[in-house]
C-alpha cells in the first residue's frame, strides 16, 4: 500500500535539487513511498534585496516552512541546517541530518583569480557578515559589498562585471553541477564556515511517528552528532546574523573537535577558540566552548 509523504521545500533551483537528493535516498528504503513536493515561498525568497540582518536574520528562510508543518500542509520540511535558528517550535524536531559534500567557502571570480591575486579595491560580494570579516582579514584592501538572491542570480552578476568576486558555499555549487566555477577553495581552519554549512536537515512534527521512522532511515549518525553539538553551542551563544561567527566541527574514531571564531561587526575585535574531547561528551564540550564565546561577547558591551 502506497504511503504519501508531503515534502515542503523552497522553490529555488538549489532547494529543489536538495529535495531531489533526499527523494533519491528515501525511495530505496521505502519502495511503496509516494512523495509529493510542495513548494513554500519564504520571507527570504520574497525579499531578495534587503540585508539579512535587517529583515529578521536567517530565520526568514524557515518560518513559513515550519508553519506549513504545524498546520499539516506538509509532513516534513527540508532545510539547510545553517538556516535553522537555535529556537525551534516545541512541536517540531529535526529527525535526519545529511552530511555535506563540502562545508567550505569558495571564491568565484573574474578570470578565476584567487582572493590574494585580485587587484586592490576589488568588489567582493557576500550576504554574510562572517565571510565579509574573514575576507577582509586576508585582503584589507578589498571592498566587500552586499548581495542577495539565488546562486544563478549571483553568478550572473560576476559575468556582468558587477563584482570582481563572490564568496559562496561549495556544497551548493557541487549540488548544482557548477563546481567548475570555483577559483579558490578556502581552508576551513583559516576560514571557518557557518555552523552547519552544507548540511541538510529534515524537520517533522514530534507526534508524527510513522513519517519520522521513514525519515530517520536516511539519517547520518555521525553528522547528527556534529549538528546537535553545534546546535547546543548556538543555544548557549545566542547566535544570530548580527554577529560574525564561524564554526568547524570534525571527528575521528573516538574524539570530536570544535573550532570557531567570533568577531565584532567591524572585525577589529576577533576571538578564536577550540575544544576537543570524547564523542560521548560532545554536548558538554559544546556548552563549554559556547560559554567561552558568550563571555567574550558579553565583554564587548
Amino acid at each position: 500500500m502506497k504511503h504519501l509523504l508531503k515534502i515542503g521545500t523552497r522553490g529555488s533551483a538549489l532547494a529543489l535539487r536538495q529535495t531531489q537528493i533526499i527523494e533519491g535516498l528515501l525511495h530505496p528504503c521505502n519502495p511503496d513511498l509516494e512523495i509529493k513536493k510542495i513548494i513554500i515561498t519564504t520571507s527570504g525568497d520574497r525579499d531578495k534585496t534587503t540585508p539579512l540582518n535587517q529583515i529578521g536574520g536567517k530565520g526568514i528562510f524557515i518560518k513559513e516552512l515550519e508553519q506549513a508543518l504545524l498546520t499539516g500542509e506538509i509532513d516534513c520540511a527540508i532545510h539547510c541546517f545553517k538556516d535553522i535558528t537555535a529556537a525551534m517550535h516545541p512541536s517540531l524536531e529535526l529527525c535526519a541530518f545529511l552530511p555535506p559534500e563540502s562545508s567550505a567557502d569558495v571564491l568565484v571570480s573574474q578570470n578565476n583569480r584567487r582572493l590574494i591575486d585580485l587587484p586592490a579595491g576589488s568588489r567582493i560580494a557576500t550576504s554574510s557578515m562572517r565571510r565579509k570579516i574573514l575576507a577582509e582579514r586576508i585582503r584589507p584592501d578589498i571592498n566587500t559589498v552586499e548581495v542577495r538572491g539565488n546562486v544563478d542570480t549571483r553568478l550572473k552578476k560576476i559575468d556582468n562585471n558587477e563584482f570582481e568576486g563572490i564568496i559562496l558555499s561549495e556544497a551548493g555549487l557541487i549540488r548544482l553541477g557548477m563546481q567548475a566555477r570555483v577559483a579558490e577553495r578556502f581552508n576551513q581552519d583559516e576560514f571557518p564556515p557557518a555552523p552547519g554549512q552544507g548540511v541538510l536537515a529534515i524537520q517533522a512534527r514530534k507526534v508524527d511517528t510513522l513519517n519520522k521512522d521513514i525519515l530517520t532511515a536516511i539519517n547520518d549518525r555521525e553528522q547528527e552528532l556534529k549538528s546537535r553539538m553545534e546546535m547546543r553551542f548556538l543555544e548557549i551563544v545566542g547566535f544570530d546574523c548580527n554577529v560574525p561567527l564561524g564554526l568547524f566541527t570534525t571527528t575521528n574514531e573516538e574524539s570530536i573537535t570544535m573550532k570557531g571564531f567570533i568577531s565584532d561587526i567591524s572585525g577589529s575585535r576577533f576571538h578564536e577558540s577550540f575544544i576537543t574531547g570524547a564523542k560521548s561528551h560532545s554536548i558538554m564540550l559544546a556548552e563549554e566552548l559556547g560559554r567561552r564565546f558568550l563571555s567574550w561577547r558579553k565583554n564587548l558591551s
